[in-house]
């Protein structure tokens, strides 16, 4: 802000700051000040502009991955993802919505604020500070006034009786101030020691003074105007000194009465500012809950986002367990069903071994007992039947197992053909998961840089809120110092009231005390007009002497 182009000097800023003075101006003309109005601070449109071009790239962006990933719905995975990527779109452009929406409302509230808002011109009255060893109060009143409002006891008569001429002239005497440079422009910034007085004790000290003076007013009304009167000697004389001193006290009356009205207008202007001043920190304040609206939406749907899809990765990585922990199960199965049958053909064939070695040994017996039998035929053919009949029944028996054997053989192939076709249909079920998995690896990344992408655009957006909360602690800043101006310029016009009040009463009591003389006057001079006459009806001869005993004697009479 320091570094702002369209900042005012520091000069400016001090006469704008500190507590205005009224200049001088003549009682008979009253100068028609235009009213100061205040430019809006650039900081704030720059501010507002900045966010509305980062608002439209993040925008941008946001739309560009929507756009970008929704280009892929051809596919499968696309498709499986599809609802996901439709709310998100949703929630953005609400989002956008939102964002428009505020972004309009601050341009429309800006506008009547710069058309408004014109730079003072170089021709109007700038306010500018006294030095504080003439003044103690910042009251507008002028210094006319101020010099008849504070007159050298010891050289100079009460107030109540002092005439115009010698006002104006005691404050022609003073010197005239020096005009505002750039040296005493500090001098006037940097107020006295009376200026740090607490409010309390200058009120209760003001109040006593006032009551003092009110009762010194009171006590010397009299004597002032027998002042006045002495080096007067007829009635008409003092009767004009009388009108003279009224006319200076409603010269007075009517100065106090312009400043005022001066002071009325001031305070007018003074709460019209702060009134704009209020309402543009209500519509920070309100900008400021809006976006603090927005940023908490945007984290919860950035939250959401997130755990969507960590908990589509999970379900994702516990299907391929699954299919995993089902296809090694399905060849545990099918290796013990392998062994099982082989260990089987192997206790086949070592039966079908000792079959035939039996057969073999019986086929051997039968020759050596055929050799041998030929003597003993006829006593051994029963013994030859019952071998034959054994022999019969061996034989039938060794054809079955062989049947039985080549069907448990048929079987085991057919079991064997049916494993292969599973497990070549396990293998491309594996194939097409993983190319599911792959292509939700490269998903999971554009999400993931999508994802950094807008924690980027979010860190710049809490530095534009930091930014603005510093901007609105300024404008707070700014509004305590228009409030403090203004309950100095409300302070001094209860005093100007208070004294108008007081000058009122002072007025009232010259117009009753003017009164009674010119009814003591009237008196004198019927009193005179028939002493006068008694004369010249008594003594016409020496009427001139009489006349001029009676003239002088009657002139005592009125001057007691």
């Amino acid at each position: 802000d320091s570094s702002d182009p369209e900042s005012p000097p520091p000069a400016e800023a001090s006469e704008h700051t500190c507590c205005p003075a009224v200049p001088e101006e003549k009682p008979e003309e009253e100068k028609s000040e235009p009213p100061i109005v205040f430019k809006r601070d650039p900081g704030v449109t720059q501010l507002m502009d900045s966010y509305a071009g980062k608002a439209k790239e993040m925008k941008e962006a946001i739309m560009e991955t929507l756009n970008s990933r929704l280009g892929n719905e051809n596919s499968p995975a696309g498709a499986a993802a599809s609802s996901f990527e439709e709310e998100a779109a949703r929630r953005l452009s609400l989002l956008k919505q939102v964002i428009q929406k505020n972004a309009i409302e601050a341009a429309q509230s800006s506008k009547p604020l710069e058309q408004t808002s014109t730079p003072p011109s170089s021709s109007s009255p700038v306010p500018r500070k006294e030095p504080c060893a003439s003044r103690k109060s910042p009251s507008p009143i002028p210094e006319r006034v101020r010099c008849e409002k504070s007159p050298s006891p010891a050289a100079a008569p009460p107030k109540c009786c002092t005439p115009p001429e010698c006002v104006a002239a005691r404050c022609e005497k003073k010197a005239p101030e020096p005009a505002a440079t750039s040296d005493n422009a500090s001098q006037a910034r940097t107020p006295c020691c009376g200026m740090r007085r607490s409010p309390l004790r200058k009120m209760g000290a003001q109040e006593a003074n006032c009551a003092a003076a009110a009762k010194r007013k009171g006590e010397r009304a009299v004597e002032n105007v027998l002042k006045i009167l002495e080096p007067h000697e007829t009635a008409e004389e003092k009767l004009g000194a009388l009108f003279q001193h009224y006319l200076g006290f409603q010269e007075g009356t009517w100065q106090l009465q312009a400043a005022v009205q001066k002071a009325e207008r001031q305070v007018r202007q003074l709460s019209r500012e702060k009134e704009q001043l209020q309402s543009e920190c209500n519509r920070a304040l309100l900008a400021k809950s809006k976006l603090e609206s927005l940023c908490r939406e945007l984290q919860k749907q950035c939250r959401a986002v997130k755990d969507e899809c960590l908990m589509r990765i999970r379900d994702e990585e516990e299907k391929r367990r699954e299919v995993a922990s089902k296809f090694q199960t399905t060849l545990l199965d099918i290796t013990a069903v392998l062994e099982e049958n082989q260990s089987r053909s192997l206790q086949l064939k070592e039966e079908n071994t000792q079959l035939a070695q039996r057969l073999k040994a019986l086929i051997d017996h039968y020759d050596v007992w055929e050799k041998n039998v030929d003597n003993v035929l006829q006593q051994k053919e029963l013994q030859v039947q019952v071998t034959t009949t054994h022999l019969a029944r061996a034989q039938a028996q060794l054809q079955q197992e062989r049947q039985a054997f080549m069907a448990e053989k048929q079987m085991v192939l057919k079991q064997v053909s049916d494993s292969e076709r599973k497990t070549a249909e396990l293998v491309a079920r594996e194939s097409h998961l993983r190319q599911e998995l792959s292509s939700h690896a490269t998903k999971y990344e554009e999400f993931q840089g999508a994802l950094t992408q807008s924690n980027q655009l979010f860190r710049t957006f809490k530095l534009d809120m930091e930014k603005m909360s510093k901007k609105i602690k300024k404008l707070e800043k700014e509004t305590i110092q228009w409030k403090s101006r203004w309950e100095a310029s409300n302070k001094a016009l209860t005093e100007i009231t208070a004294e108008k009040q007081s000058r009122d009463k002072e007025l009232e009591a010259a117009q009753q005390r003017v009164g009674k003389l010119e009814k003591l006057c009237r008196a004198l001079q019927l009193e005179r007009n028939e002493l006068s006459q008694k004369v010249k009806e008594l003594a016409p001869t020496t009427a001139t002497e009489e006349t001029e005993a009676t003239t002088t004697t009657a002139n005592e009479v009125a001057e007691e």
